[in-house]
């Protein structure tokens, strides 16, 4: 899913909310925003679909990346594969720290 992006206005009303984003076909797809990670000054998404989708499986979600622009929110996929690679790793130590505690 190329080019995904969210339209809300406002970072406290997409969390734990149902967000529209939007595929590189057009096409409106409804995912639940589970968390926003902040990592390297940048705030990224762990969203899970609300219906089944051929890219995602089930009990899997997508990490995408939260930018602002003009006050408007936007979900977009992280092109730069060293960057995901860099979130997913922190996002694990995260998991792993926690069940420290």
């Amino acid at each position: 899913m190329d080019n995904n992006q969210e339209t809300n206005k406002n970072q406290d009303d997409i969390r734990n909310k149902i967000i529209e984003v939007l595929d590189e076909d057009g096409k409106l797809i409804k995912f639940e925003l589970l968390d926003i990670i902040e990592y390297n000054s940048n705030e990224y998404g762990l969203l899970k679909p609300v219906s089944p989708l051929n890219d995602i499986e089930e009990g899997e979600v997508a990490l995408m990346k939260l930018v602002e622009e003009n006050d408007e929110y936007t979900f977009e996929v992280i092109e730069d594969d060293d960057e995901f690679e860099e979130v997913v790793d922190y996002m694990e130590a995260l998991e792993v720290d926690d069940e420290i505690k």
